[in-house]
């Protein structure tokens, strides 16, 4: 795990904090909407240009983060509401993509996408947390990324988390590719909440594409509400 000083702002909880404040003025309590511009400013001001990503906190600016855009999409699937912009969110996207593992993103990172100094690849020492990538590729489908590139990613790496049991993990080390920490791990499954709230919100309806091609991986056969196995 990385330490931040008193004084540094991680950018982790920043898309968080824009909801709470957006969730506090819905609930009538004492927030403008001077606050909630100022917070969103204050999040986007953390883009690190020069490298292309958001990076894990204002004064770590080189280290790659990719827990950094998941508050942001919790915030647009309850709102509605777009907290970075599309540049922002779409160079994040390509740059991750350019530098990532064959097992998914590193929740933490160095700039071009190798491990820290004395980290393993596993949980918060550069693992894949499956719902961080999830959310990234969301977010990136929110802010322009056509839907059937999002599908692909997330079909991927689906298939990534579940290649050696078919449960949602921990993290995933990105050095092997194998599963870590807990398994069933119950916050990936606000994934499920999330895909169909900004499907919704994005207008796409119909039978779920990454749903249908994991549905295929595994031999899951949907019939009359029920699911079966073939064979």
């Amino acid at each position: 795990m990385l330490l931040y000083d008193e004084d540094d702002v991680p950018a982790s909880n920043q898309g968080f904090h824009c909801g709470a404040l957006l969730a506090a003025k819905e609930l009538g309590l004492d927030v403008t909407e001077d606050d909630i511009a100022r917070a969103i400013a204050g999040y986007r001001s953390l883009f690190n240009t020069e490298r292309g990503f958001m990076p894990t906190s204002r004064q770590q600016h080189d280290t790659l983060g990719q827990d950094t855009l998941y508050g942001a999409t919790l915030t647009y699937a309850v709102f509605g509401a777009k907290l970075l912009t599309d540049a922002q969110v779409l160079t994040h996207h390509r740059t991750s993509e350019r530098v990532k593992t064959p097992y998914g993103l590193r929740v933490i990172s160095q700039a071009d996408g190798a491990l820290l100094p004395g980290h393993s690849g596993v949980y918060c020492y550069g693992g894949s947390w499956f719902l961080n990538d999830a959310a990234n590729y969301l977010l990136a489908g929110v802010h322009g990324l056509p839907a059937a590139e999002v599908d692909r990613l997330l079909a991927e790496r689906i298939a990534r988390e579940i290649a050696f049991t078919p449960a949602f993990n921990e993290s995933i080390s990105t050095v092997d590719g194998r599963p870590h920490g807990h398994i069933l791990y119950s916050w990936n499954s606000g994934y499920w909440w999330l895909r169909r709230e900004i499907r919704r919100r994005l207008g796409q309806t119909g039978d779920d594409p990454v749903e249908r091609a994991i549905d295929q991986r595994l031999d899951v056969i949907r019939a009359q509400g029920q699911l079966r196995l073939a064979p």
